[in-house]
């Protein structure tokens, strides 16, 4: 079981690919963009599934502590981070997330037509610049990251992708 949190749970289980697991992987990403932690970290994966379990409580409790979170922030989360994937935000398509209050004043149209200019723009000098990533993750062995061998056909690694929704052919203005 390859469980790290931004896979999402049902009844204990972990869920194949599919949308609604897409939104929940938002929902974490979002949290620790606006936070700057995991909601459900964890020292371990039983630790951690319970912390998915308890999802809705864990990420109230946390949310209430972070008064420098606004309302649509919180109810974004809280939707997105729902373990019930019917009752999940983005569940019934892309355009319930793009109306949710949290985008309120974003022009979609706009942002697919790549008009609207970005907040901060890094200045960058070649690509080898980084100057931007913490020492810690310079400093980080790459020996735990997980790479095909030669051994491996083709088939072996993409099979893990099995169901995986990426689709290039879709843009945003079509969610």
């Amino acid at each position: 079981m390859l469980l790290n949190g931004f896979s999402a749970l049902q009844g204990g289980e972990e869920l194949g690919y599919g949308k609604p697991v897409d939104w929940w992987g938002l929902g974490v990403v979002t949290y620790e963009m606006l936070l700057g932690l995991h909601p459900f970290y964890a020292e371990n994966s039983t630790e951690m599934v319970s912390n998915i379990l308890a999802a809705r409580q864990l990420v109230e409790q946390s949310l209430a502590s972070m008064d420098t979170v606004p309302q649509a922030a919180r109810a974004f989360l809280l939707h997105l981070l729902e373990r019930a994937p019917a009752d999940r935000l983005g569940t019934r398509g892309g355009s319930e997330v793009k109306d949710h209050e949290f985008f309120a004043g974003i022009d979609w149209d706009a942002l697919v037509r790549r008009r609207i200019p970005p907040p901060w723009r890094p200045e960058v000098y070649d690509d080898a610049d980084t100057r931007y990533v913490d020492p810690e993750f310079l400093e980080q062995s790459t020996a735990e990251s997980s790479v095909a061998t030669t051994n491996q056909s083709a088939s072996t690694v993409t099979s893990s992708f099995t169901g995986f929704t990426y689709d290039d052919s879709h843009r945003l203005s079509q969610l």
